[in-house]
Order: structure tokens, then sequence, then C-alpha cells
């Protein structure tokens, strides 16, 4: 862990993960995993999340994650449109890319944008975190 402990590291890796996981969210509804399963992110409408959208819907990965899992797969299977915790609050749907219409389509091009601009935030995120301790 070098000269940083665990809870400092934790943190800056947890941020940068959210920071980036809300961007691709945000500019294209596809994470890299979704994007190759063929998958995307709307709202509750069928359109693209908003920011608020997506920032609570990764919020919400931080609980459906917890004991492996289980918390969110629980959501999913009681829930008639499989939505865990995070898309329930963000109120999104994870869908086939096929399904979206209008507005929710997204070219491929965004989509890589929006991977590369997710890698671009966790960097940045990341890099403040050290860089700014490292001042400290």
């Amino acid at each position: 862990m070098g000269q940083h402990g665990f809870g400092f590291n934790l943190l800056a890796g947890s941020l940068s993960s959210f920071s980036a996981a809300a961007t691709v969210t945000l500019i294209s509804g596809a994470s890299l995993g979704k994007l190759i399963l063929g998958l995307q992110v709307v709202d509750a409408n069928g359109g693209r999340p908003g920011a608020g959208g997506a920032l609570l819907r990764e919020l919400g990965y931080y609980v459906d994650a917890l004991f492996f899992g289980l918390v969110g797969k629980s959501a999913m299977e009681s829930s008639p449109l499989s939505q865990r915790h995070g898309d329930r609050w963000g109120h999104t749907v994870v869908i086939r890319r096929e399904a979206a219409t209008g507005a929710a389509r997204v070219s491929t091009a965004l989509r890589l944008a929006g991977v590369a601009a997710g890698a671009l935030v966790y960097g940045a995120v990341l890099a403040a975190f050290f860089i700014g301790s490292a001042i400290v």
C-alpha cells in the first residue's frame, strides 16, 4: 500500500470508480461491459439517463454489491423490470441495446467516447487524490 493507508486507498479507488461509472452512464448509457454484452441503461421513460439518475444509480451499486452481490440479485428478482436498488433510486432500467428508441439510441462513436471519458475521469480523480496527498 506504500505510504497511504487502507482507508485512503479505498476512498480513492471508490470515488474514482464511482465517478467513471457515472460519467459513462451519463454520456453513453453503457459501460465497457454493457457495450460488450449489448446492454444499455435508459431512464424510466426510455430516454437517456440524466445526471441525477446516473449518480443515484451508481451510488446504489455500493448497496447492491454487498454480500457478493446478493443484495442486488435479491432486488432484481423482486422487481418486474429486473432493477437493482440503484436502478430504482435512479429511475433507470438496463435494456438490450436494440430495444433503445428515440433519444436513447446512441451511436457507436458516442459509446466509445463515453467509455474513453469514463477512463479519463477515473484517472483524473485517482491522480487528484495522490497528487493532493503528496502536497499535504
